[in-house]
Order: C-alpha cells, then sequence, then structure tokens
C-alpha cells in the first residue's frame, strides 16, 4: 500500500511493506509509484548503488533496522517495515 505524499508532481512516497515482500523490491515498487509507472519499466539501477542481496537479507524480519541511500536521484528510507523514497 502506497501513500504518496506531495504536490501534485508527486514527489515522495510512503510504503508500507509487507513482510513477505523483499525490501528492494517494495523501493522498486516506491519508486516506480513514484514516477506512475510499472516496476518493469523503470529505468533505475539500484544494484550501482547497494547490493540487493544484502539490503533484503538486512531488513528481513526486523523491525529495529533502520538503512538510507541514494540512487538514481532517490532518497531511500527503509525503517522497519516503511520505505520513503524522494525524489531529489
Amino acid at each position: 500500500m502506497a501513500v504518496t505524499v506531495g504536490d501534485a508532481k508527486q514527489d515522495r512516497v510512503v510504503e508500507q511493506r509487507a513482510e513477505t515482500v523483499p525490501a528492494s523490491t517494495a523501493v522498486i515498487e516506491a519508486i516506480a509509484e513514484l514516477e506512475s509507472t510499472q516496476p518493469m519499466t523503470l529505468d533505475v539501477t539500484l544494484y550501482d548503488s547497494v547490493d540487493l542481496d544484502a539490503l533484503d537479507a538486512l531488513c528481513e524480519g526486523s523491525s529495529n533496522i533502520g538503512v538510507s541511500f541514494t540512487a538514481d536521484g532517490y532518497a531511500v528510507e527503509i525503517s522497519g517495515d516503511t520505505v520513503v523514497v524522494e525524489r531529489y
């Protein structure tokens, strides 16, 4: 479930991540929501900025983890089951 915050251009997306959804998938889905497109059509390469397997392992089953990074013009923050993506 994504909750969009911002102006009509939509500059921020807050996504609640289900326990069964890997953090990397939630980030990609949030960026797609922000760009009003499907995840498969994104021209974003998260793996150039963060190790996706390590991100998923770090966030798996832990609600006390906080992770933030930037990738391709987006600031990403993961805290527990919440993913926030902002365009910068």
